[in-house]
């Protein structure tokens, strides 16, 4: 019988919960669920640049991206309105969302699941687009069917 270490075991865990990870992005990825909410720092910072802002790259993941709108890009550092308005409707261009957020029901199962996935944990960090539906059918008893 081997003994394993707690060293091991913890590799282990860490190799477990990254395989979970990108078993979700794969998932959701087929369900059109847009691929930078599984950006890192680096790549956000790239995308920033490459829209013409490299005076705001910020230590921001996909993840944070999420809850990142208008009202929030002051207190990171953009204080230019026009700039704002510009990263804003990148932002929600990039996320597939509209470009009028007040106009986002919460009934949209999309916008619930990007909301959920703003979080971090491993449990949020390893729910898919298909087992948030599953799991929240009495609230979106359609989109199984029809998103």
């Amino acid at each position: 019988m081997t003994n394993i270490t707690d060293t091991s075991s913890c590799d282990l865990g860490n190799y477990v919960e990254a395989a979970a990870r990108k078993y979700t992005e794969v998932v959701d990825i087929q369900e059109n669920i847009p691929r930078c909410i599984y950006w890192n720092i680096e790549q956000v910072a790239s995308w920033i640049r490459n829209l013409g802002f490299p005076q705001y790259v910020n230590f921001i993941s996909g993840r944070k991206l999420i809850a990142v709108d208008a009202s929030s890009l002051p207190s990171i550092g953009v204080r230019d309105f026009q700039d704002i308005k510009k990263i804003a409707l990148e932002i929600r261009r990039l996320l597939k969302l509209p470009d009028k957020c007040q106009n986002m029901p919460m009934g949209n199962p999309r916008v619930a699941y990007l909301e959920i996935k703003r979080r971090t944990g491993v449990k949020t960090d390893a729910m898919h687009y298909k087992a948030f539906l599953h799991d929240n059918k009495h609230w979106f008893p359609h989109a199984l069917y029809h998103d």
